[in-house]
Protein backbone atom coordinates (compact mmCIF):
# COMPACT_ATOMS: atom_id res chain seq x y z
CA UNK A 1 0.00 0.00 0.00
CA UNK A 2 0.99 3.46 -1.09
CA UNK A 3 1.13 6.37 2.30
CA UNK A 4 0.21 10.11 0.32
CA UNK A 5 0.72 12.14 2.77
CA UNK A 6 0.55 16.19 2.70
CA UNK A 7 0.25 19.47 5.08
CA UNK A 8 -2.83 21.24 3.63
CA UNK A 9 -6.23 20.02 2.77
CA UNK A 10 -5.51 22.17 -0.49
CA UNK A 11 -2.21 19.56 -0.99
CA UNK A 12 -4.90 16.54 -0.91
CA UNK A 13 -7.92 17.82 -2.15
CA UNK A 14 -7.75 16.73 -5.74
CA UNK A 15 -6.64 13.21 -4.47
CA UNK A 16 -9.05 13.13 -2.28
CA UNK A 17 -12.09 13.98 -4.54
CA UNK A 18 -11.27 11.10 -7.01
CA UNK A 19 -10.73 8.58 -4.23
CA UNK A 20 -13.21 5.88 -3.43
CA UNK A 21 -12.59 6.39 0.39
CA UNK A 22 -13.51 2.95 1.67
CA UNK A 23 -12.31 4.14 5.55
CA UNK A 24 -11.97 7.64 7.45
CA UNK A 25 -9.83 8.34 10.47
CA UNK A 26 -8.82 11.61 12.09
CA UNK A 27 -6.90 11.52 15.32
CA UNK A 28 -4.70 14.47 16.80
CA UNK A 29 -4.87 16.68 14.08
CA UNK A 30 -4.10 13.84 11.67
CA UNK A 31 -6.68 12.80 9.16
CA UNK A 32 -6.34 9.44 7.00
CA UNK A 33 -8.48 7.90 4.13
CA UNK A 34 -8.07 4.83 3.26
CA UNK A 35 -9.79 3.20 -0.33
CA UNK A 36 -8.77 2.96 -4.05
CA UNK A 37 -7.30 5.71 -6.08
CA UNK A 38 -6.80 4.53 -9.78
CA UNK A 39 -7.71 1.00 -8.76
CA UNK A 40 -4.76 0.78 -6.19
CA UNK A 41 -4.80 0.31 -2.59
CA UNK A 42 -3.77 4.04 -0.51
CA UNK A 43 -3.64 5.48 2.36
CA UNK A 44 -4.35 9.60 2.31
CA UNK A 45 -3.22 11.34 4.93
CA UNK A 46 -3.77 15.03 5.66
CA UNK A 47 -0.46 15.89 8.12
CA UNK A 48 -0.90 19.13 9.04
CA UNK A 49 2.03 21.64 8.72
CA UNK A 50 5.64 21.42 10.09
CA UNK A 51 7.57 19.04 11.78
CA UNK A 52 5.49 17.75 14.88
CA UNK A 53 2.61 16.88 13.07
CA UNK A 54 4.44 15.06 10.07
CA UNK A 55 6.09 12.64 12.15
CA UNK A 56 3.40 12.12 14.15
CA UNK A 57 0.98 11.74 11.10
CA UNK A 58 3.89 9.59 9.26
CA UNK A 59 4.12 6.98 12.12
CA UNK A 60 0.39 6.97 12.85
CA UNK A 61 0.25 5.36 9.08
CA UNK A 62 2.44 2.85 9.51
CA UNK A 63 0.87 1.75 12.96
CA UNK A 64 -2.56 1.34 11.01
CA UNK A 65 -1.92 0.05 7.72
CA UNK A 66 0.58 -2.24 6.00
CA UNK A 67 3.00 0.98 4.08
CA UNK A 68 4.73 -0.30 1.32
CA UNK A 69 5.83 3.17 0.35
CA UNK A 70 5.72 6.71 1.71
CA UNK A 71 5.62 10.19 -0.83
CA UNK A 72 5.56 13.11 0.75
CA UNK A 73 3.86 15.56 -1.50
CA UNK A 74 2.94 19.09 -1.48
CA UNK A 75 3.71 22.48 -2.61
CA UNK A 76 6.99 24.23 -2.18
CA UNK A 77 9.11 27.34 -2.60
CA UNK A 78 11.92 27.43 -4.99
CA UNK A 79 15.46 28.07 -4.04
CA UNK A 80 17.17 29.12 -7.72
CA UNK A 81 16.28 29.47 -11.39
CA UNK A 82 15.73 26.14 -12.50
CA UNK A 83 12.05 25.77 -11.21
CA UNK A 84 8.94 27.89 -12.23
CA UNK A 85 5.92 28.43 -10.41
CA UNK A 86 3.75 25.39 -11.70
CA UNK A 87 6.73 22.92 -11.81
CA UNK A 88 6.77 19.23 -10.43
CA UNK A 89 10.45 18.71 -8.28
CA UNK A 90 11.53 15.28 -7.63
CA UNK A 91 13.65 15.56 -4.45
CA UNK A 92 16.46 12.92 -4.68
CA UNK A 93 18.01 14.21 -1.13
CA UNK A 94 16.16 15.73 2.05
CA UNK A 95 17.98 18.35 4.40
CA UNK A 96 17.36 20.04 7.44
CA UNK A 97 17.87 23.01 7.41
CA UNK A 98 17.72 24.53 10.89
CA UNK A 99 20.02 22.16 12.81
CA UNK A 100 17.65 20.39 14.02
CA UNK A 101 18.38 16.80 12.28
CA UNK A 102 18.16 13.60 14.70
CA UNK A 103 18.89 10.85 13.13
CA UNK A 104 22.03 8.97 14.10
CA UNK A 105 22.08 7.42 10.32
CA UNK A 106 22.88 10.76 8.98
CA UNK A 107 25.46 12.82 10.53
CA UNK A 108 25.28 15.44 7.50
CA UNK A 109 21.45 16.00 8.45
CA UNK A 110 20.50 14.49 5.24
CA UNK A 111 18.18 11.64 3.83
CA UNK A 112 18.42 10.09 0.22
CA UNK A 113 14.89 9.39 -1.44
CA UNK A 114 14.45 5.50 -2.43
CA UNK A 115 16.34 5.66 -6.14
CA UNK A 116 13.27 3.40 -7.52
CA UNK A 117 10.71 5.51 -7.03
CA UNK A 118 12.55 8.50 -7.55
CA UNK A 119 13.47 7.43 -10.74
CA UNK A 120 9.62 6.60 -11.78
CA UNK A 121 8.91 10.04 -10.46
CA UNK A 122 11.46 11.77 -12.56
CA UNK A 123 10.06 9.69 -15.20
CA UNK A 124 6.39 11.11 -15.40
CA UNK A 125 5.47 13.04 -18.61
CA UNK A 126 5.37 16.72 -18.57
CA UNK A 127 3.85 19.41 -20.80
CA UNK A 128 4.43 22.65 -22.48
CA UNK A 129 3.08 24.28 -19.11
CA UNK A 130 5.63 22.35 -17.18
CA UNK A 131 8.80 20.52 -16.42
CA UNK A 132 9.50 17.53 -13.91
CA UNK A 133 12.92 18.41 -12.18
CA UNK A 134 15.37 16.21 -9.79
CA UNK A 135 16.78 18.94 -7.26
CA UNK A 136 17.34 18.40 -3.45
CA UNK A 137 14.84 20.08 -1.16
CA UNK A 138 15.41 21.62 2.64
CA UNK A 139 12.87 21.53 5.40
CA UNK A 140 12.75 24.65 7.40
CA UNK A 141 10.82 25.51 10.32
CA UNK A 142 9.31 28.25 8.92
CA UNK A 143 8.17 30.20 6.32
CA UNK A 144 10.87 31.66 3.89
CA UNK A 145 9.75 34.74 2.25
CA UNK A 146 12.42 36.93 1.04
CA UNK A 147 14.15 36.27 -2.25
CA UNK A 148 17.14 36.62 -0.72
CA UNK A 149 16.67 34.49 1.81
CA UNK A 150 15.63 31.82 -0.51
CA UNK A 151 18.64 32.21 -2.83
CA UNK A 152 21.26 32.18 0.60
CA UNK A 153 19.20 28.62 1.51
CA UNK A 154 19.96 27.04 -2.01
CA UNK A 155 23.19 28.17 -2.27
CA UNK A 156 23.78 26.88 1.16
CA UNK A 157 22.67 23.29 0.56
CA UNK A 158 22.75 23.59 -3.32
CA UNK A 159 19.28 22.45 -3.33
CA UNK A 160 16.37 23.52 -5.42
CA UNK A 161 12.71 23.65 -3.39
CA UNK A 162 11.94 23.96 0.77
CA UNK A 163 9.23 23.03 2.55
CA UNK A 164 7.86 22.46 6.43
CA UNK A 165 7.42 18.26 6.11
CA UNK A 166 9.37 16.37 3.94
CA UNK A 167 12.92 15.53 5.71
CA UNK A 168 11.00 14.45 8.78
CA UNK A 169 8.52 12.48 6.89
CA UNK A 170 11.51 11.04 5.19
CA UNK A 171 13.25 10.38 8.52
CA UNK A 172 10.38 8.15 10.45
CA UNK A 173 10.20 6.32 6.87
CA UNK A 174 13.79 5.79 6.93
CA UNK A 175 13.84 4.35 10.54
CA UNK A 176 11.01 1.83 9.58
CA UNK A 177 12.85 0.65 6.72
CA UNK A 178 9.94 1.86 4.44
CA UNK A 179 11.16 3.26 1.41
CA UNK A 180 9.82 7.00 0.16
CA UNK A 181 9.99 9.70 -2.42
CA UNK A 182 9.42 13.58 -2.33
CA UNK A 183 7.29 15.28 -4.75
CA UNK A 184 6.74 18.82 -4.64
CA UNK A 185 5.11 21.29 -6.84
CA UNK A 186 6.53 24.96 -6.56
CA UNK A 187 4.01 27.44 -5.57
CA UNK A 188 6.65 30.38 -5.50
CA UNK A 189 9.60 31.31 -7.70
CA UNK A 190 12.95 32.05 -6.16
CA UNK A 191 12.41 35.88 -6.80
CA UNK A 192 8.80 35.92 -5.47
CA UNK A 193 8.94 37.48 -2.32
CA UNK A 194 5.84 36.81 -0.30
CA UNK A 195 3.29 37.91 2.39
CA UNK A 196 5.22 37.71 5.81
CA UNK A 197 3.98 34.22 6.67
CA UNK A 198 7.32 33.57 8.81
CA UNK A 199 5.32 35.88 11.11
CA UNK A 200 2.42 34.29 11.83
CA UNK A 201 3.04 30.19 10.48
CA UNK A 202 6.03 27.88 12.24
CA UNK A 203 5.93 24.24 12.35
CA UNK A 204 3.07 24.34 14.69
CA UNK A 205 1.00 25.65 12.01
CA UNK A 206 -0.97 29.23 11.84
CA UNK A 207 -0.89 31.42 14.66
CA UNK A 208 -4.59 33.09 14.02
CA UNK A 209 -4.10 35.35 16.86
CA UNK A 210 -1.75 36.84 15.14
CA UNK A 211 -2.34 36.46 11.64
CA UNK A 212 -6.04 38.14 11.72
CA UNK A 213 -4.62 41.14 13.14
CA UNK A 214 -2.21 41.62 10.99
CA UNK A 215 -4.24 40.56 7.79
CA UNK A 216 -7.06 43.39 9.23
CA UNK A 217 -4.19 46.19 9.25
CA UNK A 218 -2.68 45.54 5.88
CA UNK A 219 -5.61 44.35 3.27
CA UNK A 220 -3.28 44.74 0.55
CA UNK A 221 -1.74 41.82 2.23
CA UNK A 222 -4.78 39.89 2.42
CA UNK A 223 -5.48 40.42 -1.54
CA UNK A 224 -2.25 38.84 -2.15
CA UNK A 225 -2.43 35.92 -0.28
CA UNK A 226 -5.95 35.40 -1.99
CA UNK A 227 -4.25 35.81 -5.60
CA UNK A 228 -1.42 33.51 -4.18
CA UNK A 229 -3.96 30.79 -3.23
CA UNK A 230 -5.37 31.37 -6.64
CA UNK A 231 -2.48 30.74 -8.52
CA UNK A 232 -1.94 27.26 -6.86
CA UNK A 233 -4.51 25.82 -8.85
CA UNK A 234 -2.18 25.20 -11.66
CA UNK A 235 0.61 23.52 -9.31
CA UNK A 236 -2.08 21.01 -8.19
CA UNK A 237 -3.30 19.92 -11.27
CA UNK A 238 0.76 19.65 -12.55
CA UNK A 239 1.66 17.69 -9.02
CA UNK A 240 -1.69 15.45 -9.03
CA UNK A 241 -0.63 14.47 -12.97
CA UNK A 242 2.86 13.35 -11.62
CA UNK A 243 1.27 11.10 -8.86
CA UNK A 244 -0.92 9.70 -10.78
CA UNK A 245 1.77 8.60 -13.18
CA UNK A 246 3.43 7.32 -9.60
CA UNK A 247 0.43 5.49 -8.40
CA UNK A 248 0.08 3.91 -11.91
CA UNK A 249 3.69 2.27 -12.54
CA UNK A 250 4.57 1.33 -8.65
CA UNK A 251 3.69 -1.78 -7.11
CA UNK A 252 4.09 -2.40 -3.61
Amino acid sequence: MIALLAAMSQEIAPLRNSMKVEQKASERGCHMYKGKYRGRDVILVQTGVGRRRAQRAARLAMERYPVGAMVSFGFAGALDGRARCGDVVVCDALFCGDGEGTSKHSPASCFRADAFLTEVAARAPASADYSVLRASSVTVSRVVCEAGAKKALGQEFSAGAVDMESYWIAEIAHAQGVPFVTVRAISDAADDTLPPFDRFMDSNGWRWGKALPFFAGHPDQLVRLWRLRRSMRQPARNLTGVLNWLVDNVRV
